[in-house]
Protein backbone atom coordinates (compact mmCIF):
# COMPACT_ATOMS: atom_id res chain seq x y z
CA UNK A 1 0.00 0.00 0.00
CA UNK A 2 1.28 3.50 -0.69
CA UNK A 3 0.48 7.07 0.27
CA UNK A 4 1.75 9.50 -2.37
CA UNK A 5 4.45 6.99 -3.38
CA UNK A 6 5.60 6.37 0.20
CA UNK A 7 5.01 2.58 0.20
CA UNK A 8 4.70 -0.03 2.93
CA UNK A 9 4.34 -3.75 3.46
CA UNK A 10 1.59 -4.36 6.03
CA UNK A 11 1.52 -7.52 8.15
CA UNK A 12 -1.86 -8.18 9.73
CA UNK A 13 -2.04 -8.96 13.48
CA UNK A 14 1.32 -10.68 13.86
CA UNK A 15 2.42 -12.92 16.73
CA UNK A 16 5.60 -12.26 18.72
CA UNK A 17 7.38 -15.14 16.97
CA UNK A 18 6.45 -13.97 13.46
CA UNK A 19 7.29 -10.36 14.34
CA UNK A 20 10.80 -11.40 15.36
CA UNK A 21 11.22 -13.24 12.06
CA UNK A 22 10.01 -10.19 10.11
CA UNK A 23 12.50 -7.96 11.97
CA UNK A 24 15.38 -10.23 10.93
CA UNK A 25 14.50 -10.09 7.22
CA UNK A 26 12.99 -6.58 7.05
CA UNK A 27 15.88 -5.17 5.01
CA UNK A 28 15.57 -7.95 2.43
CA UNK A 29 11.77 -7.65 2.25
CA UNK A 30 12.08 -3.91 1.52
CA UNK A 31 14.79 -4.35 -1.11
CA UNK A 32 13.49 -3.23 -4.52
CA UNK A 33 15.28 -6.04 -6.39
CA UNK A 34 15.64 -8.87 -3.86
CA UNK A 35 12.37 -8.59 -1.98
CA UNK A 36 8.86 -7.20 -2.22
CA UNK A 37 10.19 -3.64 -2.22
CA UNK A 38 9.03 -0.85 0.09
CA UNK A 39 10.07 2.20 2.11
CA UNK A 40 9.10 0.36 5.27
CA UNK A 41 7.12 -2.34 7.05
CA UNK A 42 4.04 -1.88 9.25
CA UNK A 43 3.19 -4.68 11.67
CA UNK A 44 -0.25 -4.64 13.30
CA UNK A 45 -0.09 -5.91 16.88
CA UNK A 46 -2.61 -6.16 19.72
CA UNK A 47 -2.84 -3.29 22.19
CA UNK A 48 -4.42 -2.95 25.62
CA UNK A 49 -4.53 0.85 25.27
CA UNK A 50 -5.81 1.35 21.70
CA UNK A 51 -7.51 -0.44 18.81
CA UNK A 52 -4.11 -1.83 17.84
CA UNK A 53 -0.37 -1.18 18.03
CA UNK A 54 1.69 -0.23 14.97
CA UNK A 55 5.30 -1.38 14.81
CA UNK A 56 7.26 0.48 12.11
CA UNK A 57 10.42 -0.83 10.48
CA UNK A 58 12.41 1.31 8.05
CA UNK A 59 13.87 -0.09 4.84
CA UNK A 60 17.23 -0.58 6.57
CA UNK A 61 15.60 -2.63 9.35
CA UNK A 62 15.71 0.09 12.01
CA UNK A 63 12.58 0.86 14.02
CA UNK A 64 10.78 4.21 13.79
CA UNK A 65 8.70 5.87 16.49
CA UNK A 66 6.02 7.15 14.14
CA UNK A 67 5.19 7.46 10.44
CA UNK A 68 2.50 9.81 9.13
CA UNK A 69 1.91 8.14 5.78
CA UNK A 70 2.31 4.73 7.38
CA UNK A 71 -0.46 5.31 9.90
CA UNK A 72 -2.75 6.57 7.12
CA UNK A 73 -2.17 3.31 5.24
CA UNK A 74 -2.72 1.23 8.36
CA UNK A 75 -5.98 2.99 9.27
CA UNK A 76 -7.37 2.47 5.78
CA UNK A 77 -6.29 -1.18 5.89
CA UNK A 78 -8.13 -1.67 9.19
CA UNK A 79 -11.27 -0.02 7.83
CA UNK A 80 -11.38 -1.91 4.51
CA UNK A 81 -9.87 -5.31 5.28
CA UNK A 82 -11.79 -5.88 8.50
CA UNK A 83 -15.11 -4.56 7.16
CA UNK A 84 -15.10 -2.14 10.03
CA UNK A 85 -18.10 0.15 10.41
CA UNK A 86 -16.16 2.39 12.79
CA UNK A 87 -14.68 5.54 11.32
CA UNK A 88 -12.52 6.47 14.29
CA UNK A 89 -9.45 4.57 15.47
CA UNK A 90 -6.78 4.80 18.12
CA UNK A 91 -3.32 3.52 17.18
CA UNK A 92 -0.57 2.90 19.71
CA UNK A 93 2.92 3.89 18.52
CA UNK A 94 6.28 4.48 20.18
CA UNK A 95 5.44 8.19 19.94
CA UNK A 96 2.18 7.72 21.86
CA UNK A 97 -1.44 6.98 20.97
CA UNK A 98 -2.59 8.58 17.73
CA UNK A 99 -6.23 9.33 16.90
CA UNK A 100 -7.52 8.79 13.38
CA UNK A 101 -10.78 9.61 11.64
CA UNK A 102 -12.03 8.39 8.28
CA UNK A 103 -14.20 10.98 6.55
CA UNK A 104 -16.67 9.35 4.17
CA UNK A 105 -18.41 10.54 1.03
CA UNK A 106 -22.19 10.19 0.72
CA UNK A 107 -21.66 6.83 -1.06
CA UNK A 108 -19.67 5.63 2.01
CA UNK A 109 -16.37 5.56 0.13
CA UNK A 110 -13.39 7.19 1.83
CA UNK A 111 -13.02 10.89 1.07
CA UNK A 112 -10.22 11.87 3.46
CA UNK A 113 -8.24 10.41 6.33
CA UNK A 114 -7.47 12.72 9.24
CA UNK A 115 -4.74 11.92 11.75
CA UNK A 116 -4.32 13.83 15.00
CA UNK A 117 -0.54 13.79 15.26
CA UNK A 118 -0.18 14.97 18.85
CA UNK A 119 1.99 17.90 19.93
CA UNK A 120 5.22 19.04 18.35
CA UNK A 121 8.38 19.67 20.35
CA UNK A 122 10.68 22.49 19.26
CA UNK A 123 14.31 22.68 20.30
CA UNK A 124 14.55 26.45 20.59
CA UNK A 125 18.34 26.24 20.61
CA UNK A 126 18.20 25.01 17.00
CA UNK A 127 15.93 27.40 15.09
CA UNK A 128 17.49 28.54 11.80
CA UNK A 129 20.78 27.16 13.16
CA UNK A 130 23.56 27.61 10.57
CA UNK A 131 25.33 24.50 9.26
CA UNK A 132 28.11 24.88 6.68
CA UNK A 133 28.62 22.12 4.10
CA UNK A 134 31.11 22.53 1.24
CA UNK A 135 31.25 26.25 1.94
CA UNK A 136 27.47 26.75 1.73
CA UNK A 137 25.31 27.75 4.72
CA UNK A 138 22.10 25.89 5.53
CA UNK A 139 19.76 27.27 8.22
CA UNK A 140 18.35 24.25 10.04
CA UNK A 141 15.48 23.99 12.54
CA UNK A 142 15.10 20.89 14.75
CA UNK A 143 11.52 19.68 15.40
CA UNK A 144 10.04 16.51 16.88
CA UNK A 145 6.62 15.35 15.65
CA UNK A 146 6.58 11.73 16.76
CA UNK A 147 9.91 11.39 14.93
CA UNK A 148 12.83 13.80 14.77
CA UNK A 149 13.20 16.22 11.86
CA UNK A 150 15.45 18.93 10.52
CA UNK A 151 13.76 21.58 8.36
CA UNK A 152 15.58 23.71 5.80
CA UNK A 153 13.88 26.51 3.86
CA UNK A 154 15.26 26.93 0.36
CA UNK A 155 14.48 28.92 -2.79
CA UNK A 156 15.12 25.91 -5.04
CA UNK A 157 14.58 22.18 -4.52
CA UNK A 158 17.62 20.50 -6.07
CA UNK A 159 17.43 16.69 -5.96
CA UNK A 160 21.17 16.21 -6.45
CA UNK A 161 21.95 18.62 -3.63
CA UNK A 162 19.33 17.01 -1.35
CA UNK A 163 20.81 13.55 -1.94
CA UNK A 164 24.26 14.91 -1.08
CA UNK A 165 23.59 16.95 2.04
CA UNK A 166 20.55 15.05 3.37
CA UNK A 167 22.60 12.21 4.90
CA UNK A 168 25.18 14.66 6.26
CA UNK A 169 22.65 16.84 8.06
CA UNK A 170 20.76 13.74 9.23
CA UNK A 171 23.77 12.82 11.39
CA UNK A 172 24.68 16.35 12.51
CA UNK A 173 26.38 16.03 15.94
CA UNK A 174 24.28 18.76 17.61
CA UNK A 175 21.12 16.69 17.14
CA UNK A 176 20.32 14.20 19.89
CA UNK A 177 19.86 11.44 17.29
CA UNK A 178 19.76 10.94 13.53
CA UNK A 179 16.89 12.85 11.89
CA UNK A 180 14.80 13.09 8.75
CA UNK A 181 15.77 16.14 6.70
CA UNK A 182 13.04 18.25 5.06
CA UNK A 183 13.74 20.76 2.29
CA UNK A 184 10.87 23.21 1.83
CA UNK A 185 10.16 25.85 -0.77
CA UNK A 186 7.55 28.37 0.38
CA UNK A 187 5.03 29.30 -2.32
CA UNK A 188 2.92 31.61 -0.14
CA UNK A 189 1.52 31.70 3.41
CA UNK A 190 -0.89 28.86 2.63
CA UNK A 191 1.16 26.61 0.33
CA UNK A 192 4.61 25.00 0.38
CA UNK A 193 6.51 22.40 -1.66
CA UNK A 194 8.39 19.68 0.22
CA UNK A 195 11.04 17.02 -0.40
CA UNK A 196 12.24 14.79 2.44
CA UNK A 197 15.41 12.77 2.87
CA UNK A 198 14.43 10.04 5.35
CA UNK A 199 16.84 8.28 7.66
CA UNK A 200 16.82 4.56 6.99
CA UNK A 201 15.17 5.13 3.60
CA UNK A 202 16.84 7.92 1.61
CA UNK A 203 15.03 10.25 -0.76
CA UNK A 204 11.28 9.84 -0.18
CA UNK A 205 8.29 10.63 -2.37
CA UNK A 206 6.40 11.84 0.71
CA UNK A 207 6.68 12.12 4.49
CA UNK A 208 3.67 12.89 6.69
CA UNK A 209 5.56 13.68 9.90
CA UNK A 210 7.98 15.71 7.76
CA UNK A 211 5.08 17.79 6.44
CA UNK A 212 3.93 18.43 10.03
CA UNK A 213 7.42 19.39 11.20
CA UNK A 214 7.82 21.68 8.21
CA UNK A 215 4.65 23.67 8.86
CA UNK A 216 5.43 23.94 12.58
CA UNK A 217 8.76 25.48 11.55
CA UNK A 218 7.47 27.82 8.84
CA UNK A 219 4.70 29.02 11.16
CA UNK A 220 7.06 29.76 14.04
CA UNK A 221 9.29 31.91 11.86
CA UNK A 222 6.27 33.71 10.38
CA UNK A 223 6.39 32.38 6.83
CA UNK A 224 3.07 30.49 6.82
CA UNK A 225 -0.22 30.42 8.69
CA UNK A 226 -1.77 27.58 10.70
CA UNK A 227 -3.57 25.85 7.82
CA UNK A 228 -1.22 25.01 4.96
CA UNK A 229 -1.30 22.77 1.90
CA UNK A 230 1.92 20.78 1.48
CA UNK A 231 2.76 19.64 -2.06
CA UNK A 232 4.95 16.57 -2.51
CA UNK A 233 6.01 14.76 -5.65
CA UNK A 234 2.87 12.62 -6.03
CA UNK A 235 0.26 14.38 -3.94
CA UNK A 236 -0.68 16.95 -1.36
CA UNK A 237 -1.87 17.04 2.23
CA UNK A 238 -3.26 19.74 4.46
CA UNK A 239 -1.55 20.40 7.78
CA UNK A 240 -3.49 22.27 10.46
CA UNK A 241 -1.94 23.62 13.66
CA UNK A 242 -4.40 23.76 16.53
CA UNK A 243 -4.56 26.13 19.51
CA UNK A 244 -3.49 23.37 21.93
CA UNK A 245 -0.28 22.82 19.92
CA UNK A 246 -1.57 19.59 18.38
CA UNK A 247 -1.36 18.95 14.65
CA UNK A 248 -3.92 17.52 12.21
CA UNK A 249 -2.84 15.85 8.97
CA UNK A 250 -5.60 15.54 6.35
CA UNK A 251 -5.27 13.88 2.94
CA UNK A 252 -7.01 11.66 0.39
CA UNK A 253 -6.88 7.90 1.02
CA UNK A 254 -3.81 5.77 0.19
CA UNK A 255 -3.78 3.16 -2.59
CA UNK A 256 -3.51 -0.62 -2.30
CA UNK A 257 -0.85 -1.98 -4.67
CA UNK A 258 -1.49 -5.67 -4.09
CA UNK A 259 -2.30 -8.21 -1.39
CA UNK A 260 -0.77 -11.65 -0.91
CA UNK A 261 0.98 -14.12 1.34
CA UNK A 262 4.65 -14.77 2.02
CA UNK A 263 6.45 -17.68 3.66
CA UNK A 264 8.77 -16.53 6.45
Amino acid sequence: MHSFGNDFIIFNYSTTEITQKIEKIAKKLCHRNLGIGADGILIILPSTNANCRMKILNADGSEANMCGNGIRCLVQFLYLEHNNTNTTFTIETLAGIMHAEIILKQNRKIDFIKIEMGQSIIDYRIIAHPIFINGKKYDVTYVTVGTNHAVIITDKLNIEEINTIGPIISKYPKFSCTVNVNFVKIINSKEVELITWERGVGLSYACGTGACATIVTTNIIGKTGKSVMVYMKLGKMKIELNQDNTIDMIAVPPSTIFTGEILI
